[in-house]
């Protein structure tokens, strides 16, 4: 253990650039560079993903029977020649148990001459069975040496490294261990009776462990100890937010339920229980005294927006005052229309507010936002302008929460007075996220849909058959249906071999020549947005072309069919949010699958799951699993939710153990030296803040 101060200079050490390590300098520092490496503590936090077990020598028929490496000395038997076209060494050889194989030589034809007959040599490779052979065409050899009689590496576990083109394991391996030279151990985090129940292995041990291990059986175990390490700054941290924020309290009157119940009895149609029990679990929030931070998740259609809509009208008639946040104009557009048609009966005043509210008006909305006159403001992220004075804000609700981001999520908390917060999403939000990125926010789940919604179902259609679907497509836009056909990318790239949104909007004016053809995407200017969506859901325009822009909340009872072209490219939760477009009327839905052919045994896995699962929170849970968060959550580039030592899956239930460890910590010793160690102490902060 170490002092602060001594922990300061620990870390002021290993910020030092990796360039000033032995062999590295500014070449290899930017090739480093490409893998997240700047500095020494970098270095360090880089954990293998993969290990190479030499710790003894393996037989060519061990090797093939257990899928395993071959890790031998052998001898040159003879050299042949493969291949019509163009001749391929093969050198013929035995290794250290006698068992013969061949060794391909792909463009390696000088091994002929550095390995003739009767040489010995070390060999490292993964072995195949081909033409009753077993052969190797990827290996690593060198000469047997007097002075070197045993392979390179015997003996040991070598890690295996994240890297780019022109960074050699060698490389990294090299200056990992220069890096390794100097570790000393760090003040912990984490109180010792917590580390000693667990078994947690230091830091500086664990370290050491992972990337120099004595055998392949502890590497997990440190492995965990490092994760639980991580996830103990990310979850206690956000933990101790949402205990900060349970402590602040918000005078309010009490919120009546006359409108409430008002608006409930003029709904043409039954609230599901989940909805009702959602919003008793809101407005005992609203409530409490405390400031509310809740997400409302559930699938597709089950009914989101309805339940935060009514769970806002009690604050509204208390004479505060809402914000509705969408993350697009489109959907800000929709939301204000079908929150107008609840609310302004009931004499309460809304109004939309984004970027192309013309200037006149703005300035107008502007003043009854400040004199309390409007009620409610539906908007994009521009409410959150600091030009909006409100006259009293008390409830903030967030749609497609993930399109804003955390830190967004806090500066809501954070700024002025206390307020309420709802953030929804429609992508069911998997176990894991829940207790980490979304820690801080209590949940409140829609289990079911409404009652009349139908089942979607879906065809996986290669492009070779895409007139099956335009003759399909035919059928229902003659009985009066319509249909969305969704394209990835806007204008043909040379880059990449995908269909764009532009030939694709040609095909269907040419295939569809009696019906009329829109077209949509996130380049157009708001104003013909907002023209191409009011043309599609009157019913004038029968086929939308558009990119993933519709993917978000859109809703046009009248169409039954969606058509997603390169439907590989994209992920599970998209996929699932766009087939939950069509279907949300009275006739069924339908949703084709287009993909090329050539696919990675991922995207045959996603494709089949997309196929065979309508459940939202299995294909969440999934789609974290096949992709990662950043992309699950739409936020790739941001570093969203980054962890370098523990796993999303893998991890989960060191997550539920950790958050019952803080809670109880909170709950028991809420002043204790840990929260300082906590907030100031760890090493993962730096991923941490990129994360949250």
């Amino acid at each position: 253990m170490v002092d602060r101060e001594s922990l300061t200079m620990y870390l002021a050490d290993y910020s030092l650039s990796v360039q000033r390590l032995k062999g590295v300098g500014p070449g290899i520092g930017v090739l480093f560079s490409k893998i997240d490496v700047f500095s020494c503590l970098d270095l360090l936090l880089l954990l293998p993903r993969a290990y190479e077990d030499r710790t003894r020598l393996v037989g060519l028929e061990e090797a093939l029977r257990e899928k395993k490496p071959v890790y031998t000395t052998g001898r040159v038997i003879s050299h042949g020649y493969f291949g019509s076209r163009r001749a391929v060494l093969k050198i013929r050889f035995s290794d250290h148990l006698g068992q013969e194989g061949g060794l391909l030589c792909f463009n390696r034809d000088y091994l002929k001459d550095k390995y003739p007959p009767g040489s010995r040599f070390h060999l490292f490779g993964t072995p195949q069975l081909q033409y009753q052979e077993i052969q190797i065409s990827q290996f690593e050899i060198t000469p047997v040496y007097e002075r070197q009689p045993g392979p390179p590496g015997f003996g040991s576990i070598l890690p295996i490294y994240p890297a780019t083109a022109g960074l050699k394991q060698s490389t990294i391996r090299k200056a990992m261990a220069q890096a390794l030279q100097h570790l000393q151990d760090v003040t912990e985090e984490i109180p010792d009776n917590v580390r000693n129940k667990y078994g947690l292995a230091s830091w500086l041990d664990s370290l050491q462990k992972i990337h120099t291990p004595r055998n392949l059986e502890e590497i997990e175990k440190v492995r965990r100890s490092l994760a639980f390490r991580e996830l103990w700054f990310l979850i206690g941290n956000i933990q101790l937010e949402r205990h900060l924020r349970l402590n602040i309290e918000v005078k309010h009157p009490a919120y009546p339920r006359t409108l409430l119940e008002k608006a409930v009895h003029s709904i043409p149609f039954q609230l599901t229980q989940g909805q009702k029990n959602a919003i008793q679990e809101i407005l005992e929030d609203l409530d409490s005294g405390r400031c509310m931070a809740r997400l409302l998740q559930g699938d597709v259609g089950a009914g989101k927006t309805l339940v935060a809509v009514l769970s806002a009208i009690p604050v509204l008639e208390a004479g505060e005052q809402v914000a509705f946040m969408a993350p697009t104009e489109l959907l800000a557009q929709q939301h204000f229309k079908n929150l107008a048609k609840i609310l302004e009966p009931l004499q309460l005043k809304t109004a939309l507010l984004t970027s192309s509210t013309p200037a006149d008006a703005r300035v107008s909305i502007l003043k009854q936002i400040a004199s309390g006159e409007l009620n409610l403001v539906v908007g994009t992220h521009s409410l959150l302008s600091k030009e909006i004075i409100w006259r009293n804000l008390s409830y903030v609700i967030v749609d497609e929460q993930h399109r804003f981001g955390v830190r967004q999520r806090e500066a809501l908390l954070k700024s002025g007075s206390a307020k309420h917060l709802l953030m929804m999403s429609a992508t069911p939000i998997p176990r894991s996220l829940a207790l980490t990125v979304f820690g801080d926010l209590d949940v409140t789940t829609l289990p079911e849909l409404p009652s009349g919604r139908h089942p979607i179902t879906t065809y996986l259609v290669s492009l070779g058959n895409i007139k099956r679907v335009w003759d399909y497509l035919a059928e229902k836009l003659k009985s009066g249906q319509q249909a969305y056909v969704v394209v990835p990318l806007i204008e043909e790239s040379e880059k990449r071999s995908i269909i764009d949104l532009y030939s694709v909007f040609e095909t269907l004016k040419s295939a569809f020549p009696n019906f009329e053809v829109g077209i949509v995407h996130g380049r157009m200017k708001d104003q013909d947005k907002t023209a191409a969506m009011d043309a599609f859901k009157s019913g004038s325009t029968k086929i939308l072309c558009a990119t993933s822009v519709v993917e978000v909340g859109v809703d046009v009872p009248n169409a039954t069919c969606m058509v997603i072209y390169h439907a590989e490219l994209y992920g599970l939760s998209t996929l699932h949010q766009l087939r939950g477009r069509v279907g949300r009327g009275s006739l069924p839905g339908f949703c084709f699958l287009v993909f090329a052919p050539d696919l990675t045994e991922e995207a045959k896995q996603r494709l089949k799951m997309i196929r065979e699962t309508s459940n939202g929170f299995e294909l969440a849970e999934a789609d974290l699993d096949l992709r990662g968060p950043g992309e699950f959550l739409g936020m790739r580039q941001s570093g969203y939710a980054r962890l370098r030592m523990a796993n999303w899956h893998k991890d989960a239930d060191l997550m539920l153990t950790i958050r019952d460890e803080i809670l109880d910590l909170l709950k028991n010793d809420p002043q204790g030296p840990w929260i300082g160690h906590l907030r100031n102490g760890s090493l993962f902060k730096s991923s941490a803040e990129d994360s949250f």
